[in-house]
């Protein structure tokens, strides 16, 4: 009924009759022949063996096996969660999961054939596989698939049947709309599609996403975008649905026009290149550190701005801080200077250039040492 043959070596044996369903354990024999006919046992242990000259899976009763076992020319999987490893299906020619088979993970050394058939599998770990040899992926509509960091993945696999889809560190930038794909997770490293609508919430973006894109579009979902610094963009970028906007650091050099929404909160500071063209009416607040907004005629167009020691404040400039210090860089391109009642004190850097008048009758204390 139950035979244990592990860790023999099998050399000299042609032919072993075992009893029909019986149990057998063969892990980590050596020499195992193909002439040993493995068909009548009900449950065969496997681990560690070469049975790649089964010509089908199907012909075994219950089978065990471990990431060294060499399985048959064509294997069916049928276990709830299966892990596929490197050997053991590199002398596979077809692999089929039945639909049993809930979740399946692959080994990033796994060889893969030119076809992988996983439209009947809820869940697919393919993350750090290289696919140079797969041709086509048939995946389970609204499955999850972990595509991260897989390396050659042809253009002609089909990603709009997944429902979520990890891309993190995928050049998928070739194809045309980001709409055709379902919840997607990106990093840094993602190359999105050339038309991308953001849906996330809170929304990170790198230069390496939107490094070949044609459309750039954020969805009302989107309430928060934050762009990395050193980024590229297009020359027109609509953001007017965004609530927080985080540009800090970026190189507008290439911008021509921001459409900002009514009431946002902005984030400029430390931007470079800042076109003259671009419309900072709108946003209710403004981060504008070290950024010249000189060529703005009032600052009153403005909403609430925060700036320090190196903003060049606009050509007129009303300040209601209730306490301030001024350096020269903050007035030296200013026309006119003015002080509401709310401003308790001001104090002015010593390398301040003055206007002719000075209008400081609505401040209570003033240091001009």
């Amino acid at each position: 009924d139950e035979v244990d043959l592990s860790g023999c070596d099998l050399a000299n044996v042609k032919e072993i009759k075992f009893k029909e369903g019986a149990k057998v354990n063969l892990s980590n024999v050596k020499n195992l022949s193909s002439t040993i006919d493995l068909t009548a046992p009900a449950e065969l242990d496997v681990s560690g063996v070469d049975v790649s000259y089964i010509e089908d899976r199907s012909s075994l009763g219950r089978i065990v096996f471990d990431k060294n076992t060499r399985l048959p020319k064509k294997m069916i999987f049928s276990t709830e969660n299966v892990k596929i490893y490197a050997a053991n299906i590199e002398k596979c020619d077809e692999v089929v999961f039945a639909p049993s088979v809930k979740k399946v993970w692959f080994d990033s050394n796994t060889k893969f054939p030119e076809v992988l058939d996983l439209s009947g599998v809820d869940e697919v770990d393919l993350g750090s596989c290289d696919l140079a040899d797969v041709k086509e992926i048939k995946f389970k509509e609204g499955a999850k698939v972990n595509l991260a960091y897989v390396k050659n993945l042809s253009k002609d696999i089909d990603l709009i049947a997944p429902a979520e889809l990890d891309l993190s560190g995928v050049d998928v930038s070739h194809i045309e709309d980001r709409g055709f794909l379902g919840n997607i997770v990106y990093d840094g490293n993602t190359k999105l599609p050339k038309k991308i609508t953001f849906l996330d919430s809170n929304t990170k973006i790198s230069d390496e996403n939107l490094g070949i894109y044609e459309e750039v579009l954020f969805a009302p979902s989107v309430k928060s975008v934050r762009f990395a610094g050193d980024m590229s963009f297009p020359e027109v970028l609509d953001l007017s649905g965004v609530d927080e906007v985080d540009l800090a650091s970026c190189d507008l050099a290439g911008v021509k026009e921001i459409k900002f929404k009514k009431g946002a909160k902005v984030d400029l500071s430390y931007v470079k290149n800042l076109s003259p063209n671009i419309d900072l009416t709108v946003p209710a607040e403004l981060d504008v550190g070290s950024v010249d907004l000189s060529y703005i005629e009032d600052r009153n167009t403005l909403g609430k701005i925060m700036y320090n020691r190196d903003t060049r404040f606009p050509k007129k400039m009303t300040i209601s801080d209730e306490r301030i210090e001024i350096y020269n860089i903050n007035i030296e391109k200013c026309e006119e200077v003015v002080f509401t009642s709310d401003v308790k004190k001001v104090e002015f850097t010593e390398d301040v250039k003055f206007p002719e008048v000075l209008d400081l009758s609505e401040v209570d204390e003033v240091d001009l040492s």
